[in-house]
C-alpha cells in the first residue's frame, strides 16, 4: 500500500506534471520538424538517422552542427578533452557538460542504443530536458506564491516555454544557450529571496557555480546588487564580499586547470575580445585595478597588446557604437517575435490591471540588466543575443500576461496563437524574419480576436 501511495503521489506531483508536458513539447516540435523541416544556415543543417525499435526499423531527421558537434560529442566519450586543443573552446562551461557526460556514460554501459551516433545526440537531449523541467518547476514554483495556476496554466507555461525560438532551436543541440531564460528565473529566484533580506553568503557562491554553466548568471549578481542599492558602507562592503565569493569556484577551476597540467583558455576574450574590449576605456582608477583583478594575467595583457577589428563582421566595440548595434538588433527580435509582443503590447496598453507582487519588479530589474549585460558583448551575430536577452524577457512577459488574466477564453486564444506564431518560426539565422504564410495569418486573426476580448473583459471588469 505505501509503494502504491508513493507512486500515486509522484503521478500527482507537479514535478512529475511539468516533466510530462515538456516531453508532449519537445514531441511535437520533433514531429513538426520531420514533417516540415527548414533552412538551419551557417554550420547547422538535418542529418537523417536510422533507429530498430521492437525490431522496425524508424528514420528521423535531426538538427547537427558541422562545425562543433563532432566536439561535443567527443567530450561524452573523454571529459578531459575538455582541456586540450579540440575542446578548448568550451572550456569555461564545465559544468554544462558534466550531465551529458554521465547521462552518456550510463546510457552506454546499459548498452540502450547501439548506434553512437544517437547515444551522443539523446545524451544531450536528455540534459535540455533536465535543465528545463528544472527551469519551469522554479519559475511555477515563484509564480504560485502570487498567482493561482491550474494545470492548465501550467501546461500553457510549458508550451509557451519550449516554444520559444531560443528554446526551441537549442533543445536538440548540445548548445547551453538554451539556458539564457533559466539565467533569467534565476535572477527572479534570487531577487524574490534576498530582495528584502540579507543574502546568504553562500547565495553569492553558488551564484559563482552557476557562473561555470554559463557566463550570463553574472548577472544574478548584478540584479541582487541592484535592487539592494543604498549609499551605505554595509551595501559596498556587501558587493564586495559577494563578488569575492561569486569567483571563488572559477578561481578554484582555473587553479584546477593549472594544476593538472593544461593551460586555461578563453575563446570569448582571446579570439572574440568579448566584454574585454571595455577595459581600452580603463586605463586608470578603480575600473583598471579591477579589470587587472577579474582578468587573468594572459588577458590583461592582450588588452593592451590586441585590437579586435571592429570593423569586421558582427564587431561593434567602440562606445556608443555597441549600444546602437545592439539597439539595431533589438528592432529585428522585435520583428520576429511580433506574435508575444503583440499580445504583451496589448494588455499593458488596453488592460494593464496592477496585480499586488512584487514579480513585475522583479522581472524589470532582471530584463533590464540582462539587455544591459549583452549589449557589451561587443561581437553582435544576428538576433542571438537580442534573443537572449531582449526575446526571453517577451517570453517571460508573455507567461505573466497570461497567468494575470482570469479568463479561460482569453488564455485560449493566447496559447493557440502563439502555437500558430511561434512553431512555423524561422530560424533567426535566416535573412527573412517573417513568412506571410497560412499559419501566420492564423496568428494575426487570433491576435486581433485576442485584442477584442481584452477590450470586451476589460469594459466588463469596470
Amino acid at each position: 500500500m505505501k509503494k502504491l501511495r508513493l507512486i500515486k503521489n509522484l503521478f500527482n506531483s507537479q514535478l512529475f506534471m511539468i516533466f510530462l508536458f515538456s516531453l508532449f513539447s519537445c514531441i511535437s516540435i520533433f514531429i513538426f520538424f520531420q514533417s516540415k523541416p527548414q533552412e538551419l544556415f551557417i554550420c547547422d543543417e538535418y542529418k537523417s538517422y536510422l533507429i530498430s525499435f521492437f525490431g522496425n526499423d524508424y528514420n528521423f531527421i535531426y538538427p547537427l552542427n558541422r562545425c562543433d558537434d563532432k566536439v561535443y560529442f567527443a567530450v561524452l566519450e573523454e571529459y578531459f578533452l575538455l582541456f586540450e586543443n579540440a575542446a578548448r573552446p568550451y572550456q569555461n562551461r564545465p559544468l554544462w557538460l558534466l550531465p551529458p557526460y554521465f547521462v552518456y556514460q550510463l546510457l552506454n554501459y546499459l548498452e540502450i542504443f547501439t548506434n553512437q551516433n544517437i547515444l551522443h545526440i539523446f545524451s544531450y537531449f536528455v540534459t535540455q530536458l533536465i535543465f528545463g523541467v528544472y527551469t519551469l518547476n522554479l519559475l511555477i514554483n515563484l509564480m504560485k506564491k502570487y498567482f493561482q495556476l491550474g494545470n492548465f496554466d501550467i501546461f500553457s507555461i510549458v508550451m509557451i516555454f519550449y516554444l520559444n525560438p531560443v528554446i526551441q532551436f537549442f533543445i536538440f543541440t548540445p548548445s547551453n544557450g538554451s539556458l539564457s531564460f533559466m539565467v533569467l528565473i534565476l535572477n527572479l529566484y534570487f531577487l524574490d529571496k534576498y530582495g528584502e533580506s540579507k543574502p546568504k553568503y553562500l547565495a553569492f557562491f553558488l551564484m559563482g557555480v552557476l557562473f561555470l554553466l554559463n557566463r550570463s548568471f553574472i548577472t544574478c549578481l548584478a540584479s541582487l546588487f541592484l535592487i539592494r542599492f543604498k549609499f551605505k558602507f554595509k551595501y559596498f562592503f556587501e558587493i564586495a564580499i559577494g563578488t569575492f565569493l561569486f569567483f571563488i569556484p572559477n578561481y578554484l577551476y582555473k587553479y584546477f586547470i593549472t594544476y593538472n597540467g593544461y593551460e586555461p583558455y578563453d575563446i570569448n576574450t582571446e579570439m572574440y575580445g568579448q566584454f574585454i574590449w571595455l577595459s581600452k576605456y580603463f586605463d586608470e582608477g578603480i575600473f583598471f585595478w579591477l579589470s587587472k583583478f577579474l582578468l587573468s594575467e594572459n588577458n590583461f595583457n592582450l588588452r593592451l597588446t590586441t585590437k579586435w577589428d571592429s570593423d569586421g563582421e558582427w564587431y561593434c566595440q567602440n562606445i556608443p557604437e555597441n549600444f546602437l548595434c545592439f539597439f539595431s538588433d533589438v528592432v529585428n527580435a522585435s520583428r520576429y517575435l511580433w506574435v508575444p509582443l503583440l499580445i504583451v503590447l496589448i494588455y499593458l496598453i488596453f488592460y494593464n490591471q496592477k496585480i499586488p507582487s512584487p514579480v513585475n519588479k522583479f522581472i524589470f530589474i532582471t530584463s533590464i540588466v540582462s539587455i544591459f549585460f549583452w549589449s557589451l558583448i561587443g561581437w553582435y551575430p544576428p538576433l542571438r543575443f537580442s534573443l537572449f536577452s531582449f526575446g526571453n524577457m517577451i517570453i517571460l512577459y508573455l507567461i505573466y500576461v497570461f497567468i494575470n488574466l482570469n479568463n479561460l477564453k482569453i488564455k485560449l486564444t493566447i496559447l493557440t496563437s502563439v502555437i500558430f506564431g511561434l512553431l512555423n518560426i524561422n530560424h533567426w539565422n535566416n535573412d527573412v524574419l517573417f513568412n506571410l504564410d497560412s499559419l501566420n495569418l492564423i496568428a494575426a486573426s487570433l491576435i486581433i480576436f485576442y485584442f477584442y476580448q481584452v477590450i470586451r473583459y476589460r469594459n466588463t471588469r469596470s
